[in-house]
């Protein structure tokens, strides 16, 4: 046992402690469980202390402990969560009425003010639901509204509520994820959790259990939570450099503990694993901290150690003790994160695509293959003979209206282009077909280039790479973390593909901060040790120069000479390292587009690497384009290819996905603001106080000096700069080195940062004016932070003005998408065109924004099937259903959301794909209508008869006719004939063959009533699937 028991019992008791971390400290309150009726509160003087103080204690136990902050500063902004209001809510509730100990982490002020309402405890409700239990959803309404719950169309934060037929959501303000009742009429039939991001359920819950309080309930005479726990028993915390002291409102001595940390820092896992061995040899009492994952990792290193269930951030040693504490997470060089609120990893999104017209909004532009660009009218039900349908409404010019009907929504798609305001197409004009027309012209370029690129890919090389060695292995032990499974995978293809015989073109895709460069540094080394040279190309001076520290400290050690060519080097240096090179002495150039200028001459060039390449411009495109036919090429990207333009590289360019996030990454925690300098010297307090660096985000140079000279002013006694892209190259590097050392504690700064600037010690952003940033952009300054251990922090301000519609759905979404990897979603949500035009060194972006990226792209992927020939055209029926097929407005009643599921069940091309949105469909709205029935049966009928010879069909109550545009698969009539013949007579089905004037066949199968004709339809058609013998 780690902690004496009768020293456990006498702190409980009554006795303080001193000289403890906060981890042991964390260790020691969760090794007994105190004998006592009421609440335990620790109190202390910084908040963020307290935090930090919760977040150990969660690692360890999830459930027993409750953080109470201070009430949020400034004006709350509208629309937008308060986490200090969840952790409070939380607090209340669970405290009223308890029958375990709750051990409660705040603040002096935050335990002692009143600001709990006297008759809180009397106001609070709950609502107990069961499955198979009878309860009146109204009665579930009327206690959410009383509440304050919003009443939403789809649920997505904290205090939302939806009521969509037999499904109630509720998001409780004290839940870390949303709840989904399932009715049938008055009964209970299920509850679940489910993912706020997908909508779909997660898991079922056999009971549950919601409580809230009143806010209809006037008061005058407010009580501190003190009064509120019942005389919970208060033990006073004073932390200082790193040491906690406990003390109770008892006269007595402190024991002292004598217990110091266990410092792993800066070396190798290799090395830390030697070094606590040596204190397992030395030490008799040696404990190890960590799950059932670490200890399945480092059991057999550590044999003689004993193991203790949970996380901690250090280990540490006492002599009062006599043991020796080790995190297991140190020693793997993760962090573990355990935030309150933070829903679970999703899973990732499958293809990426940009054909989602979900979020599509009335007068939006969207693009139509046959007719072309015209503004979205949103959705029209049309009553005609064959029954009721919903049609999504385009408008051309001259107020000229098109409906698309279900079955020919896969024809249109949302606009994008660099052209905000595109020409709008007239009905009945040419000029529509001669840009297209102009486009494929284009393309055929494209596909041409693409066409000699498979062919350069199946050359032979004219040299060979050496086998990996102990050198590769000594650069793979340098890495300070645990490789995730994706990095692994990305590193063993690319050393996989050197080690082949042709060349190499592979794209490393993956988010911000998921180990790419990791990936290039082991291609890079097997290059260097096979003796040839590496080019590293980087769009920006900041990105280069962040990538040629990152190989000096990695590459350098083990014999490699870096290079580094760009502004930050005065002309002369740049002749030294340009003559160098030319004789051999640089193994690894790392520069910008000054890289491909004509005076650079790299005599034994291997393999290029290139760092974002969208971002370069069109001629310097060009030039990486002719580099690329003679070397060895490796890109690495965080912007996600469309799906469309992802298929039409397959097999000519080799592409690893990087999905896995870092397990020593935490999520960033984003608040939205008001501008307030209140907050933002709480923000700026907490990080610098804890030794971190800020960087606080300014986008107008002409005003950077202000708010510099304003952080001096307040914080005197640290280093505040500013940078921006004006400023010399020399005063720039000088301040960027600077700051990559711990130099400069606030750095004031434009976008310039946006690329490049990783530093580690750097955990809190603050971006001012962030209503006026594109998602993308503000993801990926965000993602400056969080790059180390320490929790990170990003506050946006904006000004206490209305929001703009897209702006708020702007920072809504970068208030959701918090976690790691969330860079996909928010790139489909926002993706930018610029680049994306001349992907292939050619300039596109005219055509691009002239018929929309979506279109573009589908006409390069059919061009470079045509040039491969690959005949990968899909082909779906014609299909003439009697009944009504919709989505109701009764059980979807949000239009954006009906047109969605229209869109995605348009596009359905199998099986797998129909099914995936009759699930949802259940999931989210229950059971599905006949018409919604009949519009999903529509959809999996096109998916069954795609690329068939079937090219119309006709359900009705009486007969099912099918028009053949020929007999395949069959290879003659005969056996045609004699196949439908062994279906029909022995169901005892009547069928006639028939020619209509086109003189196609036709075959029409005689049912009774609708149901017999859709069942028959889905039994003939596998006479249409497979291959027929003669």
């Amino acid at each position: 046992m780690l902690f004496n028991k009768s020293l456990v019992n006498s702190f409980w008791g009554g006795v303080s402690l001193k000289n403890l971390t906060l981890d042991s400290a964390a260790l020691f309150i969760n090794s007994n469980n105190p004998n006592s009726s009421t609440p335990i509160l620790f109190s202390f003087k910084h908040e963020k202390d307290a935090y930090e103080f919760y977040l150990i204690n969660r690692g360890i136990n999830r459930d027993r402990f409750l953080f109470y902050p201070n009430t949020d500063l400034g004006e709350k902004v509208p629309g937008f969560n308060i986490e200090s209001d969840r952790y409070r809510a939380e607090t209340i509730i669970k405290l009223q009425k308890t029958q375990t100990t709750l051990i409660c982490i705040g603040t002096d002020e935050s335990f002692k003010k009143s600001d709990i309402p006297v008759n809180t405890s009397e106001s609070i409700c709950s609502i107990s639901i069961a499955p198979e239990v009878k309860k009146d959803r109204d009665e579930i309404v009327e206690s959410l509204v009383s509440w304050g719950y919003k009443k939403t169309d789809t649920v997505f934060g904290p205090m939302e509520f939806a009521v969509r037929g037999e499904i109630v959501d509720i998001f409780p303000n004290h839940f870390r994820q949303p709840i989904r009742i399932v009715f049938n009429y008055d009964i209970v039939e299920n509850i679940y959790i489910f993912d706020q991001s997908t909508q779909l359920t997660t898991k079922s819950l056999p009971k549950l259990n919601i409580k809230g309080r009143a806010v209809s309930v006037q008061t005058l005479a407010f009580i501190s939570l003190t009064d509120y726990s019942r005389d919970g028993i208060i033990i006073d915390c004073k932390y200082k450099d790193g040491l906690i002291d406990f003390f109770h409102n008892v006269p007595g001595e402190p024991i002292s503990l004598d217990i110091f940390p266990i410092e792993l820092k800066n070396i190798s896992i290799k090395n830390r694993i030697n070094k606590i061995n040596d204190l397992i040899i030395k030490n008799s009492n040696v404990f190890i901290v960590g799950g059932e994952r670490e200890k399945s990792i480092l059991d057999e290193k550590f044999k003689d150690a004993i193991w203790l269930s949970g996380n901690i951030k250090t280990g540490f040693h006492s002599s009062f003790l006599n043991c020796f504490v080790i995190s297991s997470s140190d020693v793997l060089n993760e962090r573990k994160s355990f935030p309150k609120w933070e829903p679970p990893q999703a899973k990732r999104h499958e293809n990426i695509t940009r054909n989602d017209l979900s979020s599509l909004a009335y007068g939006d532009l969207v693009v139509h293959k046959t007719f072309g660009v015209g503004y979205f009218r949103g959705l029209t039900l049309q009553s005609n003979s064959v029954g009721d349908r919903e049609s999504v409404e385009i408008e051309y010019k001259k107020n000229t209206r098109v409906f698309i009907s279900l079955e020919k929504m896969d024809l249109i798609h949302r606009y994008i282009g660099s052209n905000n305001n595109p020409p709008i197409s007239s009905l009945g004009s040419k000029k529509w077909t001669g840009e297209i027309a102009k486009a494929k012209k284009s393309i055929q370029l494209v596909a041409q280039e693409l066409l000699e690129l498979y062919a350069n890919k199946n050359r032979k090389r004219t040299f060979r790479y050496i086998e990996e060695n102990d050198i590769d292995d000594a650069l793979a032990k340098s890495f300070p973390f645990i490789e995730t499974p994706d990095q692994q995978k990305a590193i063993s293809d690319i050393l996989t593909d050197m080690n082949g015989d042709s060349p190499v073109d592979r794209l490393i895709c993956g988010d911000v901060g998921f180990g790419k460069t990791e990936v290039a540094l082991r291609a890079i080394l097997k290059a260097v040790l096979s003796n040839k040279q590496t080019t590293f190309l980087c769009p920006t001076t900041i990105l280069a120069d962040q990538h040629f520290i990152t190989c000096k400290e990695r590459l350098e050690p083990l014999g490699v000479t870096i290079g580094l060519l760009s502004r930050f080097k005065t002309k002369k240096e740049q002749g030294e390292i340009i003559k160098s090179l030319r004789n051999g002495g640089i193994d690894v150039l790392i520069g910008t587009h000054r890289v491909l200028s004509q005076d650079v001459v790299i005599p034994n060039l291997g393999l290029l690497v290139v760092d974002e390449e969208h971002r370069f411009g069109v001629n310097h495109k060009e030039k990486i384009r002719t580099m690329k036919q003679q070397i060895d090429v490796l890109t690495l990207s965080a912007t996600p290819i469309p799906r469309t333009l992802q298929q039409s590289l397959v097999g000519i360019r080799d592409m690893s996905l990087i999905q896995t996030p870092p397990r020593s990454r935490k999520p960033i925690e984003t608040v939205i603001r008001y501008f307030d300098w209140e907050a933002i010297v709480l923000y700026v307090e907490r990080e610098v106080s804890r030794g971190g660096q800020v960087y606080f985000l300014h986008n107008d140079i002409k005003s950077l000096p202000y708010f510099t000279k304003k952080l001096q002013n307040i914080f005197p006694n640290v280093s505040v700069e500013n940078i921006h892209g004006q400023l010399g190259s020399k005063e720039l590097e000088s301040k960027i080195l600077s700051f990559f050392k711990g130099g400069i504690d606030i750095l004031v700064c434009t976008t310039i940062i946006e690329s490049g600037l990783d530093v580690t010690n750097a955990n809190c952003i603050i971006i001012n004016d962030a209503q006026n940033f594109g998602l993308s952009q503000l993801y990926q300054i965000r993602g400056r932070v969080g790059r180390g251990f320490n929790q990170a922090h990003c506050l946006l301000l904006i000004p206490r003005t209305k929001l703009e519609k897209n702006a708020h759905r702007r920072l809504k979404t970068i208030e959701q998408y918090t976690s790691l990897g969330s860079g996909y979603d928010v790139s489909m949500k926002d993706l930018e065109i610029r680049g994306a035009g001349s992907l292939f060194g050619y300039k596109q972006s005219g055509h691009i924004s002239t018929i929309g990226f979506e279109l573009y792209c589908e006409l390069l992927k059919n061009e470079v099937d045509l040039v491969m020939g690959k005949d990968e055209q899909v082909r779906f029926p014609n299909i003439v259903f009697s009944e009504n097929a919709l989505i109701n407005e009764y059980y979807i009643t949000n239009s954006t959301q009906r047109l969605g599921f229209y869109n995605r069940l348009s596009r359905a091309e199998t099986q797998k794909d129909v099914d995936k949105v009759q699930y949802e469909l259940r999931d989210r709205f229950g059971r599905l209508p006949v018409e919604t029935k009949n519009l999903v049966f529509i959809a999996r009928i096109r998916s069954l008869f795609k690329n068939t010879s079937i090219k119309n069909i006709s359900i009705n109550k009486t007969n099912v006719e099918l028009v053949l545009s020929d007999i395949a698969p069959y290879v003659s009539l005969d056996k045609l004939f004699q196949d439908i013949a062994a279906f029909s007579i022995p169901e005892n089905i009547g069928h006639r063959f028939g020619k209509i004037k086109s003189g196609d066949l036709t075959l029409t199968f005689s049912t009774i009533g609708i149901a017999n004709s859709m069942s028959l339809l889905l039994q003939c058609s596998q006479l249409f699937l497979v291959s027929k013998d003669c």
